[in-house]
């Protein structure tokens, strides 16, 4: 592999197989652009993805983290962060990622992802499942420092409208109107 000194980092639950299938199918096409992917998961069966590494021959460049207990921490040492899942409610990893200025990309599922991102301002949405766009769009990241730079700095600023400051009082809101009526 090439050290091109970036880190790729995904996060998932029940899912980690689909994104740990995404990932590796897109390194091996990118010819293996990084020098570290590192999965994080607070569920799931390991089994299957370790079979994924072994399979595309990644055993050694892979990190299968588990959960993790201070995410933001370890999200400094990152350069891209990539949400390849089917389904999402809040995905509250996207936004720990954006809050420390990584390029965030993620497939444009029902819910979830596209409420946090704007296409090409604070990130890249691609539309759901198009693994060859998605591949396209992840080969941008990895080539071009300029693009990764600006979307992690806008990601910072659009990641706070989620912090409790600005979420707490919207809430509180929302429950006195629901119990006035």
């Amino acid at each position: 592999l090439i050290d091109t000194g970036l880190r790729l980092v995904a996060a998932g639950a029940d899912d980690v197989p689909l994104t740990m299938d995404a990932m590796t199918l897109t390194n091996k096409r990118l010819e293996r652009q990084f020098v570290g992917i590192t999965l994080t998961a607070g569920g799931g069966e390991v089994k299957p993805v370790e079979d994924l590494i072994e399979k595309f021959g990644l055993i050694g460049h892979v990190s299968l983290l588990g959960h993790i207990k201070e995410v933001q921490k370890y999200l400094q040492s990152c350069s891209i962060f990539a949400l390849s899942s089917r389904w999402e409610g809040l995905p509250l990893v996207l936004v720990e990622a954006m809050s420390q200025g990584i390029a965030c990309i993620a497939f444009d599922c029902f819910t979830g992802p596209a409420e946090m991102i704007t296409n090409g301002f604070d990130g890249i949405l691609v539309e759901d499942q198009n693994r060859d766009f998605f591949e396209k769009e992840l080969s941008k990241l990895i080539t071009d420092e300029g693009l990764r730079k600006e979307l992690g700095s806008h990601a910072i600023d659009s990641s706070r409208k989620f912090i409790p400051e600005e979420i707490v009082p919207l809430w509180q809101e929302l429950i006195e109107k629901a119990c006035s009526n």
